[in-house]
């Protein structure tokens, strides 16, 4: 089926309340990951000048060039973005301000048929540079993706080389919403028409798209193809008629325009086409589709395509792809099929045997995931596509709750009360499905409830209270191995990797591995049964008092040694979720321009700790820098820092900076965190002129200039938190050329190397004094390395933090 973007959805469209609370929270960092990939901070972007300069080396020379790409300003990939100005008999230039680091841009004269590109590039690359500044580019043209001919395209003889790719007619289409059987002429002058996509996605404000219109392309062919035969084939969800060269070529459904009912219809066929003898040829398609609006959401294209390839490799291809669907379709329909009658049979014999039961109906789901996915690209009905859509979301819901329901009765007596909740969530996909319209949204949640029941399935077959039914764990592999062929499928189907051997389905394998696993199940659960039957009968009348009191020491070891286990694994989980908290609330830029150069570092200890630097700027109020240290470890500190973060977010920035620590002192102790402080330097830079507050930390280290010493401005005063009121005070002095600002933690100034020496702050001074003429971040750089060697084998037992503002000018 024609897609222009996205495919919707190959495959998706009595238990302790703590641990269940934590694989819910585990649930949502998993899909957080799958949903969030691109998530960067929030800081403000900066904007940054960009010059592009062009020459074009061919022996054609467009009359215009445009450039076009992934932001606004370049017109978000439309053909004719932003147009350069000619600097030159083949020279063109543009500049554009651009706030976005990972600028990707191409070339072309107008449509998408025609692209420049240098030796570097090919076709189907774009132009990609990381912008960290004004920049200027230099580019050349050596050649062009496709020629064209008098302004119109030229078909190159590749498309009849077998196993060449098949050329997609996109563009330049001519259209109008007007209607006239003279606009199927070659003849017409079609000059005033507008220039399109033929699917007309992204276009259909800019073109007024009400559903109906005629469209033209033009095109030139080589001599070569002349006389020859190709396969075509247009693609669409509505009704189309095709002409060429004024002549009918083929229908498509009924367009509803000569007294008809209007009747889309899917069209899969290849036909053969013959190319006159001409040298220049139309293709005039009058296209309808009135559903667009309502088929769009769920990812189809508004538009058409028309598709031209090599007629002996097509139609081959076309026959092997129609006999390996069917061959597929069947064999990974009916295994599922066939299994859900045996499962439900073994039910009727055994009823306590409930897996049974729910396994029966999650591969009813997996055989109607299968039939329908196939079934939807065979369809030529559009009414019926949509339905086996709807049909295909219902199976990917019914299979995974049941699959879900499987594993609770592997790994629980009785149904934990969230099944309902699960059911609820079933019962909702489905009831929506059939009562709205297709639309990728369902694909989403499909998604989501995936993840949610992975997580589940996985806690609970990691329960150590679990149901212990004999080879429980190979249904778990199982399931493990239908996660993967589904990540798989989800990575296939958004192209983050390939497919494997021109697969698309790979899915399926999932399915087949994980009744593959349950038939293993069975019989090893039913061998094991007959096993512990027998043993028991010939061991019941040996065991004796102290087997069993041993049995019970064994039981109480392994209980303990799972239980360190575990604990030592919640513990290192919760060190990195401090770690990354800790980091993740640090700026991903410094500050700076032509008068200041800021660098600040961090180096965290094993036990992490709650360092923290940050740079706020607002209005006209300077630029404010701060670092601190939270006391205590771990996600504590976190959550100290987090706090005073966003207080200094909300705090009136062109306040007193004793004031503002005063403020941040009363609404941490207001909060009654219990020996939770932290400690502040803030220091305002506006001007020639600096500002610095301390609630709690070590000096702050200005080197002068002039005349080249080193000042340090202590302030004795409380950590914020410590007492209700505290009378915090700033100290203001000049800031000049020159001058140096070093602000550290007491991880830096309290440092033990291993004969128990602390380095103090006289050799900090030295070294900022040392390298006073480097760049604020090569300063840092040399304090680190003066911490590193102080410290040598003995380590780091607490988070450092070094931040240097350097006054240039």
């Amino acid at each position: 089926m024609f897609r222009a973007r996205k495919p919707l959805y190959s495959l998706f469209c009595g238990c302790k309340r703590l641990p269940f609370a934590a694989g819910v929270t585990a649930a949502f960092l998993i899909l957080s990951l799958f949903s969030l990939p691109g998530c960067k901070g929030s800081d403000t972007p900066q904007k940054h000048t960009v010059t592009v300069n062009v020459k074009v080396l061919t022996d054609f020379i467009p009359s215009v060039l445009f450039i076009t790409g992934n932001q606004r300003s370049l017109g978000l990939w439309d053909a004719e973005g932003l147009r350069l100005s000619r600097s030159g008999p083949s020279s063109f230039n543009v500049t554009f301000d651009t706030d976005n680091r990972n600028l990707s841009f191409k070339f072309t004269t107008g449509s998408w048929w025609q692209e420049g590109i240098d030796t570097t590039y090919s076709r189907r690359k774009n132009y990609i540079f990381d912008i960290k500044q004004d920049t200027v580019i230099n580019l050349v043209i050596n050649s062009w993706s496709r020629k064209t001919r008098n302004g119109y395209p030229e078909l190159d003889t590749d498309i009849l080389l077998p196993g060449t790719p098949f050329l997609a007619l996109t563009s330049p289409w001519k259209f109008s919403s007007s209607d006239s059987p003279e606009f199927a002429l070659p003849g017409y002058n079609d000059s005033g028409w507008v220039s399109v996509q033929s699917q007309i996605d992204e276009q259909t404000e800019k073109i007024g798209w009400k559903g109906k219109g005629w469209f033209r392309f033009g095109f030139y062919i080589p001599s070569e193809l002349k006389g020859k035969t190709v396969a075509l084939r247009i693609n669409h969800l509505g009704a189309s008629r095709l002409y060429y060269n004024g002549r009918l070529f083929q229908s498509s459904g009924e367009t509803g325009d000569a007294g008809n009912e209007y009747a889309p219809r899917q069209n899969r066929v290849w036909r053969a086409f013959t190319f006159d003898s001409t040298d220049f040829h139309l293709f005039a398609v009058r296209y309808v589709n009135l559903e667009w609006e309502s088929t769009r959401p769920a990812g189809f294209s508004s538009g058409f395509m028309i598709y031209i390839k090599d007629a002996d490799s097509m139609f081959s291809e076309v026959y092997e792809n129609t006999k390996s669907n069917i061959r597929e379709q069947l064999i990974f329909s009916l295994i599922p099929l066939i299994l859900f009658f045996f499962h439900l049979i073994l039910f009727s014999f055994n009823r306590n045997q409930r897996q049974n039961l729910y396994f029966a109906l999650s591969l009813l789901g997996f055989a109607g995931i299968t039939f329908f996915n196939y079934q939807r690209y065979i369809e030529y009905e559009p009414s019926i596509i949509l339905l086996y859509y709807k049909l295909n979301a219902l199976s990917i819901a019914m299979a995974i709750f049941f699959g879900l329901l499987t594993s609770f009765s592997l790994s629980y007596k009785r149904l934990p009360k969230r099944w309902i909740i699960y059911f609820s969530i079933f019962l909702t996909i489905s009831i929506t499905g059939f009562l709205f319209p297709v639309n990728q949204t369902l694909g989403m949640i499909n998604y989501i409830f995936f993840g949610f029941t992975a997580i589940d399935i996985i806690y609970s077959g990691l329960r150590k209270d679990r149901l212990n039914l004999g080879g429980s764990w190979i249904m778990f592999l199982g399931f493990m191995a239908l996660f993967f062929f589904v990540v798989l499928q989800i990575l296939i189907d958004y192209n983050v990797i390939r497919s494997f051997f021109g697969a698309r389905m790979i899915f399926v394998y999932g399915f087949i591995s994980l009744t593959v696993f349950m038939s293993v199940f069975i019989s090893y659960n039913y061998a094991l049964i007959n096993k512990n039957l027998a043993k028991q009968l010939d061991n019941v009348n040996e065991l004796s008092k102290k087997t069993l009191e041993q049995e019970k020491i064994n039981s109480a070891l392994e209980l303990e040694s799972r239980l360190i286990s575990l604990e030592n694994e919640r513990k290192s989980k919760e060190l990195e979720s401090a770690r990354q908290l800790q980091l993740s609330l640090l700026p991903l830029n410094f500050p700076g321009s032509e008068h200041l150069d800021i660098y600040a570092g961090m180096e965290t200890a094993s036990e992490v700790g709650g360092d923290y630097y940050d740079f706020f700027s607002k209005d006209d109020s300077g630029l404010i820098c701060v670092t601190g240290d939270a006391t205590g470890h771990g996600l504590k500190a976190g959550n100290m820092v987090m706090t005073v973060k966003g207080m200094l977010n909300i705090i009136n920035p062109g306040a007193d900076l004793g004031s503002m620590l005063s403020e941040i002192n009363y609404a941490v102790r207001r909060m009654n965190l219990k020996q939770l402080y932290m400690s502040l330097s803030l220091i305002r830079i506006r001007g020639n002129s600096a500002e610095i507050a301390c609630a709690g930390m070590p000096p702050v280290f200005i080197f002068r200039s002039d005349p080249g010493e080193i000042e340090l401005i202590v302030q004795k005063s409380m950590p914020a938190g410590g007492v209700k009121s505290f009378p915090y005070k700033s100290y203001r002095t000049g800031f000049n050329a020159g001058d140096i600002i070093v602000s550290v933690t007491d991880g830096v100034t309290e440092l033990f190397n291993k004969e128990g020496e602390m380095l103090g702050q006289e050799k900090i001074a030295r070294t900022i004094k040392e390298t006073h003429l480097l760049s604020a971040e090569e300063i840092t750089k040399h304090l680190f390395s003066l911490v590193s060697d102080w410290a040598g084998d003995a380590g780091i037992k607490d988070d450092m933090t070094v931040m240097v503002i350097k006054k240039l000018s």
